[in-house]
This record gives C-alpha cells, structure tokens and sequence, in this order.
C-alpha cells in the first residue's frame, strides 16, 4: 500500500511539473507573438510617419519653394540613409526665367543634383523658381520599395495657373 501512495504521488508530482512546465512555454510563446506584433507595429508606424513627411507634398498645386522644401528633404535623407534613397523628379516646362535649365525632367536628388545646386547659386532664377514657378505631384507615379513600404521616388510636373480673378 505504500509503494502505491508513493507512486501516485511520483505521479501527481510529475503530473504537476508538466503542467507547470506547459504554462511556461504556452506563456513564453505568447509573450514573444506579442512582442513580434508590437515590434512590426512599431516598424509601420515609423514607415507611415517617415512617408507622411514626403506624401504631404501629394498636392495638385506647389510653389517651388515646397519643391525645394522636399528635394532639400531628399537629399539629406540619401544622405543619412544611402541604403533606402529617395528620388524626385522634377519636370520643368519652360525657361524664359531659369538660366541654364532647359524644358526637361531632372532629378533634383540623383544625377540633376549639379543642375539643382546650379539654380541655388543663381540668384535670380532661384528666387523666381521659388516664387513663379508652381507644380504638381503626379500622383500615379510616387513609388514605394517593395520590402519595407518606403516611399522611393515621387515626380512633380510644372504647371501654369490660370490666373485668379480678384
């Protein structure tokens, strides 16, 4: 009779320490999920925020003072983060007040960044490209790297405004 007590008991005691045992691991397995969720949300919402400073520029009218803004933003984004560049483009019509820039589409981030710098140091032109000078974000062809979500280029096309009745 009491090696059978005994060995209820080894077996309760066994019986006891498996369970134990499967609530760690059960607790452990659902501590790190939701530590992987957050992380990812985390990771999202840093994407979100990141491409919400350059979306902000999805506009149907932009001075080219913004499109400075945004290309200066660029631009030291590239530089900060070489692994994930951002590219814009800018499609300029008309010349009759840019010294040096011909009806073209120059990326103002990538190879054109000469022409970009070229149009700061003219006083003029820059003043006048700030200033007279409107735009447009083509929509369509703002595009995202694939893996993370980040946007990658965003296109901006010159406009002429009709003028406004006052």
């Amino acid at each position: 009779m009491e090696n059978a007590a005994k060995a209820l008991l080894i077996a309760g005691g066994i019986l006891i320490a498996l369970i134990i045992i499967s609530t760690g691991i059960i607790v452990y397995t659902r501590t790190r999920d939701l530590e992987e969720y957050e992380s990812a949300a985390r990771e999202e919402e840093q994407v979100r925020k990141f491409n919400q400073e350059y979306t902000a520029y999805d506009k149907k009218e932009l001075r080219g003072i913004e499109i400075i803004t945004i290309t200066n933003k660029a631009i030291n984004n590239n530089i900060q983060n070489p692994e994930t560049p951002i590219t814009i483009e800018v499609r300029i019509n008309r010349t009759d007040i840019l010294d040096g820039l011909q009806p073209n589409n120059y990326i103002f981030t990538g190879s054109a960044i000469n022409t970009y710098n070229n149009l700061k140091q003219n006083e003029t032109s820059f003043k006048l490209f700030k200033e007279q000078r409107f735009f447009k974000c083509v929509s369509n062809q703002t595009e995202f790297e694939n893996q993370n979500g980040i946007i990658s280029q965003m296109v901006f096309e010159e406009i002429e405004l009709e003028p406004r009745g006052e």
